[in-house]
């Protein structure tokens, strides 16, 4: 990497982004540069192996596209530790992708701060899992059964796991199933509550959601 002459720095947190302001004299080149390191959402440990990709649209002179295009690829070494720079130019948005056979998927989009910035970004990455929930109402039932269900403590963090709210059924012969994307390794809870013959009854299961694979569990009232 070349040398770049610092007059001053200042630090900037914007989206749960760290990033370094330099103001340059006498500099070879603007560079941006990008860095952090990758843990398992669950265990907190290091990921080796994950693909991070640095997309980014352009600003042109004759048109503003809003179309990513890769300007960067690297992989995360022993420690979940990456890193790249790009040349500057006249950027519109920048999108961080990180991808992992066995993980969910991530990616983060921001704005550009300035012609050299670094960027720090650190990533809890969730190992995939998932929660099938199977829903049926059982005879005797009639029209006025009720029955909602949710899945609880699933990790905040986890951008692509379920929402965590209610899923609600009415009526009689209720026959259906919902999946729930959550995080290996973390335990969750299945709450629900049946309404029948004006009756209700709650129920809460702890289920402990195994790592690349599908936790099945039956919802019958």
């Amino acid at each position: 990497m070349k040398k770049i002459g610092l007059i001053s720095c200042k630090f900037l947190t914007i989206s749960g982004f760290v990033i370094l302001m330099s103001f340059l004299s006498c500099k070879d080149e603007e560079i941006n540069t990008f860095s952090g390191t990758i843990t398992d959402m669950s265990s907190e440990q290091p990921v080796e192996g994950v693909k991070v990709y640095l997309d980014a649209s352009v600003v042109s002179s004759a048109s503003l596209s809003s179309a990513f295009k890769l300007m960067a690829e690297t992989t995360t070494d022993a420690s979940g530790n990456y890193s790249f720079e790009i040349e500057n130019n006249s950027y519109f948005k920048f999108r961080l992708r990180f991808v992992k056979d066995g993980f969910h998927t991530a990616s983060y989009e921001f704005d550009p701060v300035d012609q050299m910035s670094h960027y720090e970004k650190d990533q809890a990455f969730a190992r995939e899992s998932y929660v099938f929930v199977k829903v049926r109402n059982q005879s005797p039932y009639n029209d006025g059964d009720q029955f909602k269900v949710r899945i609880e403590r699933i990790n905040e963090e986890c951008e692509n796991c379920c929402s965590g709210d209610f899923h609600y059924f009415y009526g009689a012969d209720i026959d259906t199933s919902f999946l729930c994307s959550v995080v290996g390794g973390d335990s969750v809870l299945i709450y629900s509550i049946s309404i029948h013959n004006e009756e209700s009854q709650i129920r809460g299961t702890k289920t402990y959601c195994i790592p690349g694979d599908t936790v099945f569990y039956n919802c019958y009232y």
